[in-house]
């Protein structure tokens, strides 16, 4: 058994493994990976029913999230331990997948403490929670235990209950989540979402609550749903087709919905100021956008990109329409608009 297994063996003993990571280990002892040393241990805590309830009762990590895994498994079969890449060759296909899962996408799905703005009420503890959170230029989409269906944009990250006990169905949300609530008029879903909470029934929404972002924004395509602040006497109600920002004022008609098909990796802007597209760029790939060029920011650009293009193919696109240049700190992951 290589160091790797033998290192994941002794984590899943001591109980620190992810649930992705735990369900690789489950298969990974049924295909004799896993050396006789730990054999027996690790067959013992995977009959126990605190392990069977992790392993086996969550889904999948989402097939959205699984772009070019062939790609990656070839740039990190060594799973970033030095060793090796022949490893990789005697190991099932389904395996590398999974094992690219973990380094490339990085998506946990864990029982975990809350913490900075995302924590539950201490009413809401007693359920197991789990979090899910999406690398900069992925996507992943869900589904609930109640039914709602949940697209996560990058950068973002959701934690919820395995099951929805009590009168509300409710969510801890930091990035963006496009969400078609399931029906249930006897238990509304609430997303929280820093000092926001959005409660809706049966319903399609966009929620955008990016941290440190003062852009808190909600969209309505179906249904109604109410938007309060913590600390004022006020609920908005939306109506379908139109969109509300952090400021609780008017909501606003929307007439293209361009901007939302980020589900399907697309990053598209009519008419938004060059800043704001920076904004997402640096949601989008996780990277700091330093704009120090002052002329720029009164630009206004309408232009459509594919996620998987990358940033700098999208700069220069719009070095066309706006003049400027770029310089990219590989080492501290900024690039500098001049």
């Amino acid at each position: 058994m290589n160091d790797y297994w033998k290192e994941l063996s002794e984590r899943f003993l001591k109980r620190e493994c992810t649930v992705t990571e735990r369900r690789l280990v489950r298969r990974a002892l049924r295909d004799g990976l896993i050396d006789d040393d730990f054999r027996a241990a690790v067959e013992s805590l995977m009959q126990s029913d605190e392990m069977t309830q992790f392993i086996d009762t969550q889904g999948d990590v989402p097939a959205e999230i699984l772009p070019d895994l062939r790609r990656k498994i070839a740039e990190e079969s060594n799973l970033g331990r030095g060793k090796s890449s022949n490893m990789f060759t005697k190991i099932p296909e389904w395996l590398k997948i999974a094992a690219s899962v973990i380094i490339a996408v990085s998506a946990t799905w864990a029982v975990m403490r809350y913490d900075d703005g995302l924590k539950p009420a201490a009413s809401e503890t007693k359920a197991v929670m789990q979090t899910v959170r999406v690398p900069a230029g992925q996507t992943v989409n869900m589904t609930l235990a109640d039914g709602s269906k949940i697209w996560l944009n990058s950068s973002t990250e959701m934690k919820y209950p395995g099951q929805f006990d009590g009168n509300r169905r409710e969510v801890w949300l930091r990035g963006e989540a496009y969400i078609e609530v399931a029906k249930n008029k006897d238990k509304p879903f609430v997303v929280h979402a820093g000092e926001y909470e959005v409660t809706a029934l049966g319903t399609t929404l966009n929620v955008e609550a990016y941290r440190g972002d003062s852009a808190f924004a909600v969209t309505l395509f179906e249904g109604i749903v109410d938007v309060t602040k913590q600390g004022v006497q006020q609920t908005v109600r939306l109506q379908p087709a139109t969109r509300i920002n952090g400021n609780l004022q008017q909501p606003e008609k929307i007439t293209n919905t361009d901007h939302y098909r980020w589900r399907e990796g697309l990053l598209c802007f009519r008419d938004t100021y060059f800043n704001d597209i920076m904004k997402s760029f640096e949601n989008c790939y996780g990277i700091r956008i330093a704009v120090e060029n002052k002329r720029v920011s009164g630009y206004k650009c309408t232009v459509k990109f594919r996620r998987s293009e990358g940033v700098e193919y999208a700069l220069k696109v719009l070095q066309k329409d706006v003049r400027f240049r770029y310089v990219r700190d590989e080492e501290n992951q900024v690039i500098y608009i001049r």
